[in-house]
């Protein structure tokens, strides 16, 4: 239909009329007024009893009247069906390229007029004239083909949209001056298309590359230098954050001042040390880091004097086959062995598939994705990713006794049982009777009797059930000897023992 002209379309009748039915005595007076003039007016009096109001409407605005003639008042703006009307009216206009819709404004202002039939001319009821104006307006023919603004929206309307009476016009308006019309972002880095009216707003507001003020030294700055302005560039002085330090710089000169500064907290160079100490304590924890190296004798917590000399070298040490630290004690070996940064360990958190050293532990939980857990039980030094299941298997995890509810360390519930839990049976080694070791005593016939001891050379008489006990510890008991594998008496190892060296 947008390609016929008015001469090609043969109309049945010059207009149709929408009205609220409260306007209806105004309605027949002007339909006949326009009549006179000889006019075809079509209205809904014309519809038959028993038709659809939605498809009469319809037939009388696209196929039956070339124009509509809009009785624009207040209840024409509040109903429904004046409002479906409307509606048709414009679509009928956008589908013809044409001006169909003539508003006749009843009991309102030109202010009061909906958006959609603002940019027509609108006849005011109160005009002398308004009669022939309308006529006028109906004899004519449509006005030529429209080229309407593509860009409209609800937000920003295109008021150039209704002036463009062909191709060549419409476009170079959508290409320099609609102002829906995209353009490119022109800060740098963004390439966002925006609507020529909302430019200014988004590259000064809105755009993530729009340049920004510095808060302190109100220079301007690109987002993407954002970081190197604020840690280089800009020259307000700032203090360093370091505790108890009262140092002010620049902010390009904290970072230098920072290596220096003797406040700044550091970690133990020593591997294996997980120690934290400000740098002006740095000294004082290196006299007294376990993980000190190389010492060459086991002191590692004091200095050794000269005159140590002799009194070292005859006493026994124990090498560490890891990292070949030497110690005196098995107490002491024991305890490095659990901590000694040379010794190969499979890592924790389960990530590698081969063993690495324990120094190298501290370096990897820093990259590790795996969340590494602490064994919240003193002093177990455990760390890996299932927590849960190490529970199970805690040595300094609290449990409870099955027998007697006692609440201990599940590394002590072993001893308890054998030694100390009132509530476990025990068979007394006299007279085979079993009975609970919480029993104020057992009376046993065998027990009772006197026996002496059956090593030679010892004299002892006892009762038999504290026989066994003295067995354990009597200075003539039979023992073995490591080196030579044989037995002699417990009294006369010194002896041995010196013979053993000798032969050796």
């Amino acid at each position: 239909m947008s390609e016929q002209v008015d001469s090609q379309i043969d109309w049945q009748y010059d207009a149709f009329i929408a009205y609220s039915h409260c306007q209806e005595d105004f309605v027949k007076d002007f339909k006949a007024e326009l009549e006179n003039h000889e006019l075809k007016i079509y209205y809904d009096e014309n519809f038959l009893p028993g038709d659809s109001l939605i498809l009469e409407i319809t037939k009388a605005i696209f196929h039956k009247c070339k124009r509509v003639i809009l009785i624009v008042s207040h209840d024409f703006l509040q109903s429904g069906w004046t409002t479906y009307e409307a509606e048709l009216t414009i679509h009928k206009g956008n589908d013809m390229n044409r001006l169909v819709a003539i508003p006749l404004l009843y009991d309102i202002e030109q202010e009061q007029v909906p958006d959609s039939l603002k940019l027509l001319k609108c006849i005011k009821k109160d005009d002398d004239s308004y009669i022939e104006n309308i006529v006028v307006a109906l004899k004519e023919r449509l006005q030529s083909p429209l080229r309407i603004c593509p860009l409209n929206d609800q937000e920003n309307i295109c008021h150039f949209a209704y002036f463009f009476s062909d191709k060549s016009t419409l476009d170079h308006h959508l290409q320099n001056i609609c102002p829906n019309r995209l353009v490119k972002c022109q800060n740098q880095g963004c390439s966002q298309d925006v609507k020529y009216i909302q430019k200014n707003e988004h590259e000064n507001h809105d755009c993530d590359y729009a340049i920004a003020d510095c808060a302190e030294c109100k220079a301007q700055y690109h987002p993407s230098n954002a970081d190197d302005h604020t840690a280089q560039l800009c020259p307000k002085k700032v203090q360093c954050p370091n505790a108890q330090c009262q140092h002010n710089c620049a902010r390009d000169k904290l970072v230098r001042h920072r290596i220096n500064c003797k406040f700044e907290l550091v970690h133990c160079s020593n591997d294996g040390c997980k120690f934290i100490y400000r740098r002006c304590k740095e000294k004082n924890h290196r006299e007294v880091c376990h993980f000190a190296r190389p010492r060459l004798f086991a002191f590692p917590f004091r200095k050794r004097h000269d005159d140590e000399e002799s009194i070292i070298s005859s006493r026994p040490h124990r090498e560490c086959s890891y990292c070949q630290y030497i110690l005196t004690s098995v107490t002491d070996m024991s305890d490095h062995i659990r901590e000694c940064p040379e010794q190969l360990i499979e890592v924790p958190c389960g990530c590698l598939e081969y063993k690495i050293f324990r120094k190298k532990w501290k370096a990897h939980k820093r990259i590790c994705e795996k969340e590494i857990e602490h064994c919240p039980n003193t002093p177990c030094v455990f760390e890996g990713t299932n927590l849960e299941k190490h529970f199970e298997v805690c040595g300094y995890q609290k449990i409870k006794c099955e027998k007697c509810n006692q609440t201990m360390l599940r590394n002590k519930h072993k001893i308890h049982q054998e030694e100390t839990c009132p509530e476990e049976m025990i068979m007394c080694h006299c007279c085979k009777r079993s009975y609970l070791r919480g029993e104020n005593k057992h009376w046993c016939e065998e027990g009772e009797k006197t026996v002496q001891c059956r090593f030679d050379r010892c004299t002892y008489k006892l009762k038999q059930c504290a026989m066994k006990s003295h067995e354990a510890c009597c200075k003539y008991r039979s023992i073995k000897c490591d080196k030579c594998n044989k037995e002699f008496v417990f009294l006369q190892r010194k002896s041995h023992e010196k013979n053993a060296q000798a032969i050796s």
